[in-house]
């Protein structure tokens, strides 16, 4: 009786192991090739990219990512100079600056092409941009330093060119020119995808000294902090470029590539600012409520109106507006109606009464009629 039951059990235990073992191994074989696919993407070209975006410190801000290049690119050719407009066809520099007082945003609107010559120093062509780049109207201060991003958007200049951080994509330094770097020269250059951006404070400002001073807005950081030319005396600015101003605003100044000491590393050790502050050290400003989008899909807030409110009284124009304009309203044009129009009606009335009196008392004297 037990040999009816035990050996049917060893058949079938028999008949079954041999089927599930390799089962489990034919899950294990495809598991190892897996492993060799894994390691041929860190090979590629993204491995080392993100070394070079890796954080200094706890408190790096978001990497803000940018819209998708256009088709109706500039052809380059690497070392050859474009002049513009001439040599940029159809495909000018367009860029729109809205303030919105009830959003409490400036949105910057361009197509990212510069407005200025350019000598391309990588092979890249020149590519259009929906760029919408909206940031705080009224920027406040945090309280703490934020770190800017190695790579990608960190500020935009007038003419609608972002600002990118002060690295590459393989972590060397993007604004230093040397054999070792290949930095990127002060007109900017054209990303693979073909957005043109700058990494170094000269904002495409080539040759015109007198157009790069402290006095003069170059544009606005991802905070909404306003963005100066260089100041003489570095010293002043504090670790994020900035300084505060007598009035009691906030504002940065970009340095030179001298006021940069290049050989340092990109990190300050752990510290949120950065060692190669070209642009900006760090952000003294909150974040929220910062963003990109593509202008072609998002739509302006209801309230945005063209035109930079904030733009002249951050700058040299304020004193002009509201000093001569007011005081010459009030002198001069307040005195003549109230001088020389009242009183001729007045004589005019003196000089009416004495005619009739006196033909009055003609008439009496003639009638013999007193007064």
């Amino acid at each position: 009786m037990y040999r009816c039951i035990v050996l049917p059990a060893l058949v079938a235990l028999a008949t079954a192991n041999p089927r599930t073992r390799p089962i489990r191994r034919r899950q294990l074989q495809p598991g190892g090739p897996g492993g060799p696919g894994g390691p041929g993407g860190p090979g590629g070209p993204g491995g080392p990219g993100g070394p070079g975006a890796e954080a200094c410190s706890e408190t790096i801000s978001p990497q803000f990512g940018g819209p998708t290049a256009g088709t109706s690119c500039i052809t380059t050719t690497q070392g050859e100079t474009l002049t513009y407009p001439t040599d940029f066809g159809s495909t000018l520099n367009e860029v729109e600056i809205y303030t919105c007082p009830t959003s409490q945003l400036r949105v910057i609107v361009s197509n990212g092409i510069p407005d200025h010559d350019i000598t391309p120093e990588n092979p890249n062509d020149l590519c259009p941009v929906n760029w919408m780049v909206s940031i705080p109207l009224v920027p406040t201060m945090s309280g703490v330093n934020t770190e800017v991003s190695a790579l990608g958007i960190v500020g935009i200049s007038l003419n609608g060119v972002p600002a990118y951080g002060a690295q590459e994509g393989g972590g060397s330094n993007a604004a230093e020119i040397d054999a070792s770097t290949q930095g990127v020269p002060s007109w900017g250059h054209a990303a693979r995808s073909g957005d043109w951006h700058y990494h170094s404070g000269e904002f495409g400002r080539v040759g015109t000294v007198e157009e790069h001073t402290e006095d003069v807005l170059l544009g606005y950081a991802m905070d909404g902090f306003p963005i100066y030319g260089p100041v003489d005396d570095d010293s002043i600015l504090d670790e994020c470029n900035g300084l505060m101003e007598p009035d009691g605003s906030y504002r940065y100044h970009v340095r030179t590539l001298a006021q940069v000491d290049e050989s340092l590393t990109y990190c300050n050790g752990d510290s949120p600012a950065v060692n190669w502050n070209y642009v900006l050290g760090c952000y003294k400003g909150v974040l929220t409520g910062s963003s990109v989008s593509d202008s072609a899909v998002e739509s302006l807030p209801s309230d945005c109106v063209l035109g930079d409110a904030t733009a002249a009284p951050t700058g040299t124009p304020t004193g002009s507006p509201t000093g001569t304009p007011t005081g010459t309203p009030t002198g001069t044009p307040t005195e003549a109606p109230t001088g020389t129009p009242t009183a001729v009606p007045v004589s005019c009335r003196g000089f009416v009464r004495c005619i009739v009196r006196f033909i009055i008392n003609l008439i009496g004297g003639i009638l013999g009629i007193e007064n």
